[in-house]
């Protein structure tokens, strides 16, 4: 019995249910977008320059192109079928479902400037992680380390497979999203 009860402990849960933040979405943002889309980071300070964030420390070239949607305020991977949301640790991350203590499982919106928010921001901030080459970022929905995250916009960019605009980003095995100038994302659901 012992034996079956840690193994049970041993397998993580997922959030199946909708979790959204209490405040209602930014004036002229709304919570379904018609058609699929990548993302790229701005940063706030910067208006409208794409910030030189550089790419993840492990994982090397991405595998796969992140593909978003958003219906009904869910934020989804089709690339992968992931589900966006901002986990325990405050986190933008993909998963299927999402880890347990998820904070946010939807709440985002598609705002009619191409920027997405979440509850009723726009902001989301990039928080550095690692040093010199194995430098890269992390995007959270609040500035929980002042000292090495900045303001950032996630916008909204074509879809793969369209003609026009910036490259779409990608997807690696980890999950992650990943920021150059447009994000992927590794097989552990980060961005």
């Amino acid at each position: 019995i012992a034996a079956l009860s840690a193994a049970a402990a041993a397998v993580p849960q997922g959030v199946t249910q909708v979790i959204a933040p209490s405040a209602a979405a930014p004036a002229g943002c709304e919570p379904t977008y018609p058609g699929q889309f990548s993302i790229t980071i701005v940063n706030v300070t910067e208006s409208q320059t794409k910030r030189d964030v550089s790419k993840r420390q492990s994982g090397g070239a991405a595998d796969t192109a992140l593909v978003l949607s958003l219906d009904n305020g869910q934020l989804y991977d089709v690339s992968q079928n992931k589900y966006g949301y901002i986990a325990s640790n405050y986190q933008l991350q993909f998963d299927n479902p999402p880890q347990a203590g998820a904070i946010y499982t939807s709440g985002f919106s598609a705002c009619s400037n191409g920027s997405l928010a979440l509850g009723g921001s726009a902001i989301f901030w990039g928080c550095q992680s690692g040093q010199g080459e194995n430098k890269f970022y992390n995007f959270y929905d609040r500035d929980f380390a002042p000292e090495l995250c900045s303001p950032i916009y996630i916008d909204m960019i074509k879809a793969v497979g369209s003609s026009a605009g910036p490259s779409a980003a990608s997807v690696r095995s980890d999950g992650q999203p990943a920021a150059s100038s447009a994000v992927s994302i590794r097989s552990d659901g980060q961005p």
